[in-house]
């Protein structure tokens, strides 16, 4: 076998361990998705155990179970918001997709939803990229408005490790007039990829936004890292080596 032809092996072997999966699976311990809301009304938590479902295609994903029990969030008798769907993908780059759609209760409301998070076996200057995007629907005819609560005036963010360092921040306020919808989208970069100059061991997401009373507001977002293409070399070359090495031993 040809030097060229071993590294192609070993890189072709690689590729098949990497991405990597992400730890959370079942088995592996429960991971929570959170879902807080506020307003003149009261505040409360709502707290989901991560239990997913693995899909056709090798992605793990869980979704908002059925029944009022699970949509409504309360302060003691007092309904302050409601959950029209909420579900969590997290796939082998690894990557944690995050989808939402809420109804703010009769005052406008504050909402902070974060994802369960996803952990994995570290990987060093990863390349990364975030997407997210918010609609928001008026339902009583006096307009609506979503105001972003993160950093900037943004409504998502993407972090990574723990205690978190935050990435991106993305999707400033929305607004449309009465009777009709909006949607705003960023992603981070623009296009491609950028590599985050850190070793990596685990990624979530969240939105945190203030929702115009009785109005609808939904989102979908992901954030996604592999490992940069010159780590992958510099393996290879190492299980190359290692190869080559043992070849010269026989």
């Amino acid at each position: 076998m040809t030097r060229g032809t071993c590294l192609t092996a070993v890189l072709v072997a690689l590729c098949a361990v990497l991405p990597i999966r992400a730890d959370w699976i079942p088995g592996q311990g429960a991971k929570i998705i959170q879902i807080e809301v506020s307003s003149d009304l009261g505040s409360a938590i709502k707290q989901f155990v991560f239990t997913p479902e693995k899909q056709a295609d090798g992605s793990w994903q869980w979704q908002l179970p059925p029944g009022q029990e699970n949509r409504l969030i309360k302060a003691g008798d007092t309904v302050l918001a409601s959950i029209e769907n909420l579900v969590q993908t997290v796939v082998g780059d690894p990557a944690v997709s995050l989808a939402f759609a809420v109804v703010a209760g009769p005052v406008d409301t504050t909402f902070t939803i974060t994802s369960a998070n996803a952990g994995f076996l570290p990987i060093v200057n990863p390349d990364a990229f975030a997407t997210a995007a918010v609609t928001v629907t008026d339902l009583n005819s006096n307009g609506v408005a979503l105001t972003g609560l993160q950093a900037g005036g943004k409504a998502y963010k993407a972090s990574y490790n723990s205690p978190a360092v935050d990435w991106a921040f993305l999707v400033g306020s929305v607004s449309a007039p009465a009777g009709d919808s909006n949607i705003a989208t960023e992603r981070r970069p623009s296009n491609g990829r950028e590599t985050i100059t850190a070793t990596v061991d685990s990624i979530e997401a969240q939105f945190k936004f203030k929702l115009t009373a009785n109005d609808s507001a939904s989102g979908t977002s992901t954030f996604d890292i592999i490992p940069e293409p010159a780590s992958l070399l510099l393996l290879g070359l190492g299980g190359l080596g290692i190869l080559l090495r043992r070849r010269h031993l026989r």
